[in-house]
């Protein structure tokens, strides 16, 4: 049985002073992953049990890092994976909104524009990512 393949992916959300890690991976090899980023706490409550999962990781220290992860089958041209990817980014977006006293409710019109905004950006970093690796991995196997 070969390696596993995991792909992590770190960036910033400049604005809102957060760090985002994206994972593919599978369930068990994101634990693996997690632990190393929430020393002393039980990976086993950030288990995942469907095709994605969001968690807003907190750090006296550190500034938030918001983990999203996908299954490692999701492939970009997937209508199903895309919506996946959306799904959890708006996960993010919420959980990150909250973090940082961005209002919730959608009578306040530029919050609303502020949360839009967020999710756009956070699904066009996450896909450039995903699709980088995904031509690279692409052109070495036409290499061979």
């Amino acid at each position: 049985m070969g390696k596993p393949r995991v792909e992590q992916y770190r960036f910033r959300v400049p604005l809102y002073s957060a760090r985002i890690l994206l994972v593919r991976s599978t369930p068990q090899d994101f634990l693996r992953v997690l632990a190393d980023h929430v020393a002393g706490e039980d990976v086993e409550k950030h288990r995942p049990t469907g095709d994605g999962a969001t968690f807003l990781l907190t750090h006296p220290d550190h500034p938030a890092m918001m983990v999203i992860w996908l299954d490692a089958p999701a492939i970009l041209s997937d209508p199903h994976w895309i919506g996946t990817l959306a799904h959890e980014c708006w996960h993010a977006v919420w959980r990150l909104s909250q973090k940082i006293g961005l209002p919730a409710n959608n009578a306040d019109e530029s919050a609303g524009e502020a949360h839009a905004y967020l999710h756009g950006w956070l699904v066009e970093q996450c896909v450039t990512r995903l699709q980088r690796r995904s031509r690279r991995a692409l052109a070495g196997r036409r290499k061979k």
